[in-house]
């Protein structure tokens, strides 16, 4: 027998599909080997912790407030980002719906992400967060979109040595946005017709 309920955070089959990854789940944490501490990062509200390569900071995404939507809007996710000292978590976007564009800088200053049609950037030491495309004429939501749901953009090349800026994608070409300066476009792909994408020939 199958209990249904209409205030169910999920509908029963994606309830029993999910519960192969939630009953094993296990929450993520810090151990501090200098001070023999252990630091809880994620936690029942906050499941899904992203690891990162730098000592401050890592991303957190919370699913659970959009699981009544997600059967007939999409997947959705509110963004955090968790201090690795302290555990202490600050909310950068609520309802972000274009989890792979989502990007830490590898010095754990900057987060960008992609969401209604704009990429965005937020600087973990002042706390603030700016729309980085607005204003340009060039769209960064995929132009053949053609399925139900908001368009995601076109994701990233990566981000320059020391944080100094990241490389994000249009439809043709490369653009390239400093946490502090104006976007540049480095490519000419547009006018071209051609597509312009970063590839690395380096294995190692």
């Amino acid at each position: 027998m199958e209990v249904w309920h209409w205030d169910d955070p999920r509908i029963k089959p994606h309830e029993k599909k999910a519960w192969e990854e939630e009953k094993d789940r296990g929450l993520r944490a810090v151990l501090h080997l200098d001070r023999m501490e252990v630091v809880p990062l994620a936690r029942e509200d906050l499941p899904r912790v992203i690891p990162a390569e730098n000592p401050r900071r890592v991303l957190g995404l919370d699913e659970t407030p959009w699981r009544k939507v997600m059967t007939w809007e999409g997947f959705f996710s509110d963004i955090w980002l968790l201090d690795l000292e302290t555990g202490e978590r600050a909310l950068i976007a609520r309802r972000s719906h274009d989890e792979r564009s989502l990007s830490l800088s590898p010095g754990g200053s900057y987060v960008v992400w992609f969401q209604d049609g704009h990429w965005h950037l937020h600087d973990g030491e002042t706390a603030r967060s700016r729309n980085l495309s607005e204003g340009l004429e060039t769209g960064f939501a995929d132009e053949d979109h053609d399925y139900p749901g908001p368009a995601p953009g076109y994701g990233s090349a990566g981000w320059l040595e020391d944080d100094a800026g990241v490389i994000l994608y249009d439809k043709y070409d490369l653009w390239l946005f400093s946490p502090a300066g104006e976007p540049r476009r480095l490519t000419r792909g547009r006018e071209e017709g051609r597509t312009y994408r970063f590839v690395d020939l380096d294995p190692d």
